[in-house]
């Protein structure tokens, strides 16, 4: 891999182990050779996470050799030993990239789908428009996207109407075909290596997603790690039992919009107009802190209701489906945002 190498000042000192995401160095620390720090003097580094904070602080006011341009860890580690071999020493290459560059340069997003098919006699999952354009989307601007089930295997898709030419050229994606019908359980998702979480509207959700605390935590994970959130229609109800690390729940003090109550009851036939779903998502959002934004009927065309970006806390809402693919565009741009 060609590398161009720039030399500036750092973006921020790391003065304590806090400011280094555990994620990145477990990573490093897991590839298995030496880090090395290069100066006048060379000193060599074990790899042990402990060590390496101290030479992230003791090289603090040194430059830094950072490469250009978000890369995965893989092609971090594949590029610091090409760069070993070459012993190309007099230069500082503490390569923490993406702890230095601020977290994430990953090129991964994740995608949260079901796997329940049927909300009484109506056939539900996720809403087909609000995954395949959002995936598409998201592919298409050079991210691989991973999707995330309760149980794992084929994602449970639904459509209501008929499609069009975007959406079916989405649909029909074989990357996209792939990832719904081999979807991940939990476990088998490092949030390390993601830079967004996503979740899609649809109501199966509410019947297994929203009480996963397992996927509850990965969306944690990503989000404490300086990952963007992202959720459209009824994909913000799986957004309520998010707790952070101090116990928080993730919505409090977020400025979010959320599918309205008042619109469960006039449309949706599935979830017999709410009576069949296990909360009234609106309700519990604006308990658990959120700083909610809701159109009325009469404002539901409103864009300044139903599109709602909260930047500094990195997250991006829609109040229907037909905003899912304007979600993920915003997504991008804070990711973008945040690499800078």
């Amino acid at each position: 891999m060609a590398v161009e190498q720039q030399v500036f000042p750092p973006r921020y000192p790391p003065t304590n182990h806090s400011d280094i995401p555990t994620a990145v160095i477990r990573h490093f620390a897991r590839s298995g050779f030496d880090y090395y720090a290069f100066s006048p003097e060379p000193q060599r580094f074990m790899t042990d996470s402990r060590q390496l904070v101290l030479a992230l602080t003791r090289f603090e006011s040194f430059y830094l050799a950072f490469l250009s341009g978000p890369y995965t860890f893989d092609e971090i580690i594949r590029t610091i030993r090409h760069w070993k071999t070459m012993k190309k020493a007099g230069v500082l290459i503490l390569l923490l990239v993406s702890a230095l560059s601020g977290y994430p340069q990953s090129r991964k997003i994740l995608i949260v789908s079901t796997n329940v098919d049927s909300v009484g006699s109506k056939k539900s999952g996720t809403f087909l428009m609000e995954i395949a354009l959002p995936f598409s989307v998201f592919q298409k601007n050079g991210y691989s996207v991973d999707i995330v089930t309760p149980k794992g295997g084929p994602a449970a898709i639904y459509q209501s109407s008929k499609t069009w030419d975007e959406l079916t050229q989405a649909q029909t994606n074989p990357a996209y075909l792939a990832a719904v019908a081999n979807t991940y359980p939990p476990e088998k998702i490092q949030p390390s290596a993601y830079a967004a979480v996503y979740y899609p509207g649809g109501h199966g959700q509410f019947f297994d997603v929203l009480s996963d605390e397992r996927i509850a935590r990965l969306a944690a994970a990503i989000y404490e790690n300086g990952g963007v959130v992202g959720s459209a229609g009824h994909g913000t109800a799986s957004l309520v039992n998010i707790q952070l690390r101090d116990g928080q729940y993730f919505v409090k003090d977020k400025t979010i919009t959320c599918f309205p109550t008042w619109a469960e009851k006039a449309y949706m036939d599935i979830s017999q107009y709410g009576k069949l779903l296990p909360l009234d998502m609106q309700q519990v959002l604006t308990r658990r802190g959120a700083n909610l934004v809701v159109s009325t009927q009469a404002t539901k065309d409103d864009q300044h209701l139903t599109h709602v970006i909260d930047a500094r806390h990195r997250v991006v809402t829609g109040t229907f489906a037909s905003s899912a693919k304007w979600v993920a565009e915003e997504m991008l741009k804070l990711i973008a945002g945040s690499t800078r």
